[in-house]
């Protein structure tokens, strides 16, 4: 799957906010592309995966800065949460930056649930599947409402179907 948005127009400001489950046995490949054509654009990509136990995850995220994008603003963010100790993610953050006189910057994490906070969660009483659950709504927490109908739908299945 490859999502691209472009920003041609001067003052135009975009956002890019993804969610994925990647199921056991599921291979999912993921392009983002956020191009900056025009001058003092802002845009801000956040993509958030979490990867079941024998799922496998190639995430790539690509800023690029035109020549004629002078003052643009770039942010590119992936978080991806691994469920499991068969479940691979790679994650490629890119920028491309043409011009000089712009803001453009990175992050990316990958790391599975904290087991201190698991262990807290199971210590009051709560089961082992319930707290990954719990942990795994906080980690799409920020970003559920900000995501299209068919993410949500994505990540509301995913909860539903681990009960």
């Amino acid at each position: 799957m490859i999502y691209t948005d472009i920003l041609n127009n001067i003052g135009e400001e975009r956002e890019i906010v993804r969610a994925f489950v990647v199921k056991p046995q599921e291979k999912l490949e993921i392009t983002t592309e956020m191009k900056f054509m025009a001058p003092n654009t802002y845009g801000n990509t956040i993509v958030k995966v979490v990867v079941m136990d024998g799922g496998k995850l190639d995430l790539n995220g690509l800023i690029k800065i035109g020549k004629d994008a002078v003052g643009a603003n770039a942010f590119l963010r992936q978080n991806i949460l691994l469920l499991g100790e068969n479940a691979l993610a790679i994650a490629r953050p890119e920028l491309e930056i043409e011009t000089d006189d712009v803001k453009a910057s990175h992050a990316m994490t990958v790391g599975q649930l904290n087991e201190e906070e698991l262990f807290y969660l199971q210590s009051r009483g709560i089961t082992k599947k319930k707290a990954i659950k719990i942990l795994t709504k906080a980690f799409f927490a920020e970003i559920i409402d900000r995501v299209s109908k068919d993410d949500r739908q994505n990540i509301l299945t995913y909860f539903k179907s681990n009960k």
